[in-house]
């Protein structure tokens, strides 16, 4: 099971509200949703699940509820017309998501809101809301062979657009953990590190950089609930050594840090990576500048190569 592997000790935080979860109490709480909830179990049977959420604890343990059937990364900023072709076209039975995004769901779909997991997930069917405990987790062991291939069945389906054009692009559980390894072996991660997740789970570099890696690597994860750059740039301050997103989401951090005269320069950044192609010069010397730290251009998972520039 690529969750039970790859949850390893790993933490997840999540900010606002302030929790701390390990996070094989997050998969053993999406295993035991698929226990109590006969409804979800015949809403997925031989159909894909979808997971409409924003990077969060919640988000491992609809993972894990995914187990056994390919999960549909769903961006929860797409629009209903693009979260509707999804779900369409993909095979979904039932949609993991949370009360903000609800209505993103197509009409008569199951839907689980896990607002409160991993201790409650309350299904929705048929116009009807049930409540499931999940506070049995607590009594399942779940851990995992740390040097497991993985399985070649499908683990996550995610859509990209290109020239209004919608791809899926199919990893195997098998695909997830050996991009992982190789995102470890490239970053040095280790049980020591903190990784801020910033952008959604819902796309490869994502999900492996700030997600599978650290957590395989048994390190710490910490989520926003929502992707505030004055915030994010103050939390920088709590012990991180790694984040990865786009050029945007620097330029964004960089303002908040200057708006607010944060000083970032004696900070635990160890590692900053942009998944952009190309970094300009001067957005890389903003940053080292802000932070002490340089930001490398990484060729993620996926592309062959696993190395820092």
């Amino acid at each position: 099971m690529t969750l039970a592997v790859a949850a390893g000790n790993g933490r997840i935080r999540t900010v606002a509200p302030v929790a701390e979860f390990e996070a094989q109490q997050l998969v053993a709480a999406g295993l035991t949703l698929l226990q109590r909830s006969a409804t979800v179990v015949r809403a997925l049977n031989g159909r894909r699940a979808a997971i409409l959420l924003p990077p969060s604890p919640a988000f491992i343990t609809a993972l894990a509820a995914s187990e056994g059937r390919g999960a549909v990364l769903i961006d929860p900023r797409a629009t209903s017309e693009d979260i509707a072709f999804q779900c369409a076209d993909a095979g979904v039975g039932a949609v993991f998501t949370e009360s903000s995004l609800f209505r993103g769901v197509p009409e008569g779909m199951p839907a689980v809101l896990l607002d409160d997991a991993p201790r409650i997930a309350r299904v929705v069917s048929a116009g009807l809301v049930k409540e499931v405990d999940l506070g049995s987790h607590h009594g399942l062991s779940i851990d995992g062979e740390l040097g497991v291939a993985g399985s070649d069945e499908e683990a996550v389906v995610i859509y990209d657009r290109a020239d209004h054009v919608s791809r899926a692009t199919i990893m195997t559980h098998a695909d997830l953990l050996a991009d992982s390894r190789a995102a470890n072996l490239a970053l040095g991660n280790s049980a020591d590190d903190h990784v801020l997740a910033l952008r959604p789970w819902t796309y490869p570099f994502e999900l492996i950089v700030t997600a599978c890696a650290p957590l395989l690597a048994g390190a710490r994860v910490t989520t926003l609930a929502a992707f505030h750059p004055a915030e994010a740039a103050g939390v920088l301050a709590d012990g991180v050594t790694q984040i990865a997103g786009d050029a945007s989401l620097y330029r964004d951090l960089l303002d908040a840090v200057s708006s607010r005269e944060l000083d970032l320069r004696n900070n635990d950044l160890r590692v900053c990576i942009c998944r952009n192609r190309d970094i300009s010069r001067e957005l890389r010397e903003r940053w080292l500048d802000a932070t002490g730290v340089e930001l490398h251009q990484y060729h993620g998972p996926g592309e062959g190569i696993n190395s820092l520039r």
